[in-house]
Parts: structure tokens; C-alpha cells; sequence
């Protein structure tokens, strides 16, 4: 519990322990012009200090693999991934490689020359819950994927800043597939993967990926409290919405207690943080 305990705080407080952090761009050997600011770096402890207690076997597997950065998206995706590495819309098209997953929003006119990978899971984890695009989807591979890949050697890949509003990279063209250190997927696909990876160096995990803690936007709700108190329901709700029998499973294995007590103490740093910060910035523009 002592180990435990440290390492908990380490996240907390300091943004990571034993050259673990949630930092990924510390794993970069480019400077890429990277977004970050108190609210996304609050949101990356907290994804990360909830993932030590409730899955410690991917905290260990990022800091083994420095796996630092996440791509979200869905299984279809995965045997073309598994032959060529990640491929940008544009190298897929060149290639005559069916595109089946991603935004398409976010391509113009239809063409996108890089892969979007980020630091923040929560983020990884939202992206990897959208349906794939088209009809061609295989069923059997209907589900979320989260891509662990490491940027720590740079050598044959080129990074490009991203104009977003998150904490995202942009990979030119293609990451290889020695880049791709494992792949997080529900519990009940772990060796249906393992089967499609073959002998692959790549680590197979599980994960949750349908966990209401990240794809329900906590730091937004706590943002949302401190500038409208505690009638949230007046404004305009957040998506995603659940219902009461979505959260029912979830709530019975947590003491309410706890949960407040958390949330209360989380909620208060990362308002004495911001407020530090803003401070400091009109001290040095005055």
C-alpha cells in the first residue's frame, strides 16, 4: 500500500514517479509544438492515478515500453495496422488500403497527410469508441482498440504539430509497426488479439474502454460546478448522457464517501492550480 501510495501521489502532485510521468512529450526527441495547459494536465493525472488502482498491468507495460502515446480507434482497423503500421489517410488511400475507421470531420476534402496520436487516454479512449465510417465493417472486430506507441527514437519518423485543441501529435505519413509497443482491448478480446498479432513484439492488455470515468469528461464536470455551482442541471448537459441503470454497476462497487472525498480534494487543487497559474501570468505581463 506504501508503494501504492507513492506512486499515487507522484501522479498527483508531481505529474508521474520513477520516470514514469503523463507527460508524453518528455519521451520525444523532436520539440513539436504541443498543447498543454492546467486543465489538460489535470485531466492526464487524473486519467492516470485512476488507471494505477483499477489497472496497474498498463501503468507498468507504458513505462516499460515508454509508451507514452495513445491512438484510439476501432478493431476493424487493426489488420491493416498489424501488416503496415499506422497509415494516414492520404498513405492508405496511395496504397489502395480501405479506410474504415477515423473522423472524417477532420479531413479536408477528404485527405489527411498525418496520424494523430496524444498523451491523454481519456482522449485516446474517446476516439477508439466512435464506429468505423462505412458498410464494409466486419462485426467480429466491432470493438475499441487503444494503440500504445512510443516516440522515444524519432530516426525514421517525422512529427508535426497539430492545430487542436487537445494534447496531440501528428506522425507524417506512417508509423511503423515497431513503433506499436501494445494494444489495450475488453477483457473478453485479449486472446482473440493475441491470435491476430501471431509472434508480433507487441504486448496484449485489457482495458475497459467503455469506463465511465473517461469518456464522461470528469475535469469538465468539476469546471462546470466551479463556474455554475451545483445546479449543473440548468445548463447544457455534456455529452455523452447515461442513465441511471448505465452507472448503477459501477456505483455499487464504490463507497460514496470515498468518491466525494476524492473528487472534493481533486476539485480544490485543480482550482488553487489554475488560479497559481493565472496569477503568475499577470504578475509577468504587468
Amino acid at each position: 500500500m506504501k508503494i501504492l501510495g507513492r506512486k499515487w501521489n507522484g501522479i498527483l502532485y508531481e505529474g508521474g514517479f520513477d520516470n514514469f510521468t503523463v507527460d508524453g512529450s518528455f519521451h520525444m526527441e523532436e520539440e513539436v509544438l504541443y498543447k498543454n495547459n492546467p486543465r489538460i494536465e489535470s485531466q492526464k493525472r487524473l486519467d492516470m492515478a485512476y488507471l494505477l488502482l483499477t489497472n496497474p498491468q498498463m501503468i507498468e507495460t507504458i513505462k516499460k515500453t515508454n509508451a507514452y502515446f495513445f491512438h484510439g480507434t476501432n478493431a476493424n482497423a487493426l489488420p491493416h495496422i498489424l501488416k503496415y503500421g499506422l497509415n494516414s489517410v492520404d498513405t492508405s488511400t496511395q496504397n489502395n488500403i480501405p479506410v474504415t475507421t477515423g473522423e472524417e470531420w477532420s479531413r479536408v476534402n477528404g485527405k489527411r497527410k498525418f496520424i494523430s496520436l496524444t498523451d491523454s487516454l481519456s482522449l485516446a479512449m474517446r476516439y477508439s469508441n466512435k464506429k468505423p465510417t462505412n458498410n464494409s465493417m466486419n462485426t467480429l472486430l466491432n470493438f475499441s482498440v487503444i494503440i500504445g506507441t512510443s516516440l522515444e527514437d524519432m530516426s525514421n519518423i517525422f512529427a508535426c504539430s497539430i492545430d487542436s485543441d487537445m494534447s496531440e501529435v501528428g506522425v507524417i505519413d506512417n508509423l511503423p509497426l515497431s513503433y506499436i509497443k501494445f494494444l489495450a482491448v475488453p477483457d473478453d478480446k485479449v486472446d482473440f488479439v493475441k491470435k491476430m498479432v501471431g509472434n508480433k513484439n507487441i504486448e496484449i492488455i485489457s482495458i475497459n474502454t467503455k469506463d465511465f470515468f473517461y469518456i464522461g469528461h470528469f475535469i469538465d464536470k468539476l469546471y462546470m460546478l466551479e463556474h455554475t455551482g451545483p445546479n449543473i442541471e440548468s445548463s447544457k448537459p455534456l455529452e455523452p448522457t447515461y442513465s441511471k441503470s448505465d452507472i448503477a454497476p459501477v456505483v455499487a462497487t464504490r463507497k460514496t464517501s470515498k468518491i466525494q472525498g476524492i473528487f472534493e480534494a481533486l476539485k480544490a487543487k485543480i482550482y488553487n492550480r489554475t488560479h497559481k497559474t493565472n496569477e503568475k501570468n499577470n504578475s509577468e505581463r504587468s
